[in-house]
C-alpha cells in the first residue's frame, strides 16, 4: 500500500497527497508476523505504523485528519516514551472503536 510506504519513509507531504487523492488512512496495513511457521498477519493502524517508525509529525497529522486512534496506539506511545502523543491519545475514548477486520470488510464491500 503506497500510503504505508510513505509513512514508513517519513514522507509527510506524500502522506498528505495520497490521502487527498483517496488513500484511506482508516484502513490497517497487513504485515507478516515474526513467525515463519504461521501465516498470520498483524494489522497496524496508520497511527501505530507512523509511531513505530518514529514519525511523530505524521502521527499528529493523522490524528488531526480524524483517524481514530486505537488502544494499541496509546500503548505503543507509552512504551516508546512519546509523552506528547500519550497526552494527545489519552484524551480519546476507546469504547466502540471498530475492529480492524470490520474496516477491511467494509472497504471490500464498498469497492467491489
Amino acid at each position: 500500500m503506497a500510503l504505508f510506504s510513505a509513512i514508513d519513509e517519513g514522507k509527510k507531504e506524500c502522506v498528505e497527497f495520497l490521502i487527498s487523492k483517496g488513500a484511506d488512512p482508516h484502513l490497517p496495513d497487513y504485515l507478516p508476523t515474526e513467525s515463519v511457521i504461521d501465516d498470520e498477519t498483524r494489522r497496524y493502524s496508520s497511527i501505530y505504523y507512523a509511531m513505530l517508525h518514529g514519525h511523530l509529525d505524521i502521527c499528529k497529522f493523522l490524528i488531526a485528519y480524524g483517524v481514530r486512534p486505537e488502544e494499541d496506539d496509546l500503548q505503543l506511545a507509552r512504551e516508546k516514551g512519546y509523552d506528547e502523543l500519550v497526552d494527545i491519545l489519552s484524551g480519546f475514548s476507546y469504547k466502540n472503536v471498530p475492529e480492524k477486520e470490520n474496516l477491511v470488510t467494509r472497504w471490500i464491500n464498498t469497492h467491489t
